[in-house]
């Protein structure tokens, strides 16, 4: 990692990764199924994905509204 970066892999951190599904990805589930039919989620996986879709907003109102 580098030096300014202020995550480390230490216990509290593996300890949040190793429950995330448990405690933390049902709320989030939770929230996404709230959205109204005019709310719209982007996930974005890869790194090409994101510069794809940063290429792209500007060109498509759509994306931003």
């Amino acid at each position: 990692m580098a030096s300014d970066c202020l995550e480390r892999l230490n216990w509290e951190f593996l300890k949040y990764i190793w429950s995330y599904p448990i405690i933390c990805r049902p709320g989030i589930l939770e929230k996404l199924s709230q959205l109204t039919p005019n709310q719209q989620v982007i996930i974005l996986r890869k790194p090409i994905e994101v510069r794809d879709f940063l290429q792209n907003i500007s060109h498509n109102s759509d994306l931003i509204n």
